[in-house]
């Protein structure tokens, strides 16, 4: 089996939220910085993107209520480099899912390939009014960033074999056509997992929950479905928007 290696890159960083907005229910009243990452798979003479991150510092503020940190060296092209990879030698992107802080710079990258589910452009078009901003939909004025490269859209739907040890993983619970990719690597998989795992402890649980969904869900019967999938992967997990994923520049780890 061909293995990969996965640079996860922080692309920008929200300022202190409450917690309970990653773990359902859970941690209210506890402060948590979410970076907003990308990951970069490289191996076997290929380079994949997953995720683009999200706007800058004003758009943030303006469009989202909310401030983001977004220095420079931040910038997703800026960080691509700073990683030694050359962004116009990326192969493809995947997209785990629309929402405006996953995809919304992969208008910088011209003629690639972009990996979407199905159930996700279906959804993202309509989705339920609390997810509105979230895909920056019609319905509250704003122009969702997935529009002006949807040309370059390689739909998929369900699992599929993107190459050699990787792996897209279909899920639904967090959005109803998100999806996770499966790497084979040196020191075994790893699930670069998008939103269905935001934080560690979504995976990793607290007391008497093994497994906590994410705030922002469908359905929360289909997160406990993806907790499922994940276990029957056997493979450490890689969530979208922890700061601890940032403690090894790369994975697996270097010895």
């Amino acid at each position: 089996m061909k293995t990969y290696e996965i640079i996860p890159l922080k692309v920008g960083e929200q300022e202190p939220r409450d917690k309970s907005g990653a773990t359902y229910l859970q941690n209210a009243g506890t402060l948590k910085v979410s970076p907003i990452i990308a990951f970069l798979v490289v191996g076997n003479g290929h380079t994949i993107l997953v995720d683009t991150g999200c706007g800058g510092e004003q758009w943030s503020v303006e469009k989202h209520n909310f401030k983001l940190h977004l220095p420079p060296e931040m910038e997703i092209l800026s960080a691509i480099r700073a990683a030694g990879v050359d962004p116009g030698g990326i192969d493809f992107l995947v997209n785990t899912h629309l929402h405006h802080d996953h995809c919304f710079n992969d208008r910088l990258f011209p003629g690639k390939k972009i990996y979407v589910q199905k159930d996700e452009i279906a959804y993202a078009i309509n989705p339920h009014p609390f997810q509105y901003y979230y895909y920056e939909t019609a319905h509250v004025g704003m122009t969702p960033p997935w529009i002006e490269v949807m040309n370059r859209f390689e739909i998929v739907d369900g699992d599929v074999d993107l190459l050699e040890g990787l792996k897209l993983i279909k899920f639904k619970g967090h959005t109803p056509g998100s999806q996770g990719m499966l790497v084979e690597t040196t020191g075994g998989r790893y699930l670069i997992a998008g939103d269905v795992i935001s934080d560690f402890e979504n995976w990793e649980g607290k007391g008497i929950w093994k497994h906590i969904p994410v705030s922002i869900h469908v359905n929360v019967d289909d997160c406990y479905r993806d907790f499922d999938i994940i276990e029957k992967l056997d493979c450490k997990v890689l969530p979208g928007h922890d700061q601890r994923v940032f403690e090894h520049k790369v994975y697996p780890p270097k010895s």
